[in-house]
């Protein structure tokens, strides 16, 4: 229950976060969560993994399909990545990563002090 706690959280505190701030407010969004609920690192990162991407998974789904793929198209030629569907994966996947990491540092934060 915790689990699913903190990657509602997570989530939520990411998007409304990333609507006022850059891109990288992510991780405050992700640290904090974990910082405040006292979960094990494991779950710490793949809440934060899990919270993360899927907020940039929906987003860019949503930005895709507002577009009509115009722009996916050039990014996914231009890094060489084949179709835009893999693109948003792939920066959904990276994404998910570095919340996954600010997770995994705000549970091992709370345990030192």
């Amino acid at each position: 229950m915790k689990f699913l706690l903190s990657l509602l959280l997570t989530a939520v505190f990411s998007f409304l976060l990333q609507l006022f701030l850059p891109w990288w407010s992510m991780i405050i969004a992700a640290f904090s969560v974990a910082l405040i609920f006292n979960t094990g690192a494991l779950s710490a990162f793949f809440s934060g993994f899990l919270g993360i991407a899927l907020v940039w998974w929906g987003y860019a789904w949503m930005l895709d399909a507002q577009s009509q793929s115009i722009l996916s198209v050039k990014i996914a030629e231009l890094f060489q990545v084949g179709s835009p569907i893999l693109l948003i994966l792939l920066s959904g996947l990276l994404a998910g990563l570095v919340g996954g990491f600010a997770g995994w540092s705000g549970t091992t934060f709370r345990k030192m002090f």
